[in-house]
């Protein structure tokens, strides 16, 4: 894989095609997971919604070390977003974290494969 070219390789990231549908789940997840109140659930909105979004970066550019460190960085904070929300009791909070985990273990996986 280190023969190709980054442009070849646009779009064909499966760390970041698992990652985009953790972010897509976190979005729509408050469809059947409770997170308590009205701050949780937007939270979970957003987050799911950003860590897509970076996915999408991420897919456009691959080997971008600034879409995997941004991705990294908005994993944390969605794994910490549950006890700052008042969703850590209930199962929202144990979406947002398996999900951030996810995203998370891809970002670093995705930075390894990608290393020049």
């Amino acid at each position: 894989m280190a023969s190709e070219n980054n442009e070849d390789l646009k779009w064909k990231s499966w760390q970041d095609w698992v990652t985009l549908v953790a972010g897509v789940l976190l979005a729509i997840s408050p469809a059947w997971a409770a997170y308590g109140n009205g701050a949780g659930k937007t939270w979970a909105i957003i987050g799911g919604i950003v860590m897509a979004c970076v996915a999408l970066w991420s897919l456009a550019t691959v080997g971008s070390k600034a879409s995997e460190w941004t991705q990294i960085v908005i994993d944390i904070i969605i794994f910490i977003l549950p006890w700052c929300v008042g969703a850590a009791s209930v199962a929202g909070g144990w979406w947002m974290w398996i999900l951030a985990v996810i995203a998370l273990i891809m970002a670093i996986w995705s930075m390894q494969a990608h290393k020049e």
